[in-house]
């Protein structure tokens, strides 16, 4: 069977024909989610911020990490394609709050 490269995050691949073929927007976006779920995002620094707002919700996330607040892995591909979905201001909100409860212990 010939592989296609679907462009997802992490470079996810589908075999064979097209298996997305007859589904709903929203059974496809449950798919690539359950798909994304659990697996390490360990490029997430390679993405290329696009606006201010984006550059500083990659920075704050960069800062969970070098704070040592969590390790590279800990945050699976669903987590960051669902923080960079949102309004970068929105994203950067949560992030902080994140970060400072888990500087707090909590």
């Amino acid at each position: 069977a010939e592989m296609m490269d679907t462009g997802g995050v992490g470079g996810a691949r589908m075999e064979g024909v097209r298996e997305d073929a007859g589904m709903s927007p929203g059974e496809k976006r449950r798919r690539d989610e359950e798909r994304m779920r659990g697996q390490p995002c360990n490029d997430w620094r390679e993405y290329s911020p696009r606006s201010e707002g984006e550059e500083k919700r990659e920075k704050a996330m960069a800062k969970l990490f070098d704070d040592k607040l969590i390790e590279e892995g800990q945050l699976d591909q669903l987590c960051v394609n669902r923080l960079r979905s949102v309004d970068p201001l929105n994203a950067l909100l949560v992030i902080e709050k994140f970060t400072d409860l888990l500087a707090e212990g909590g």
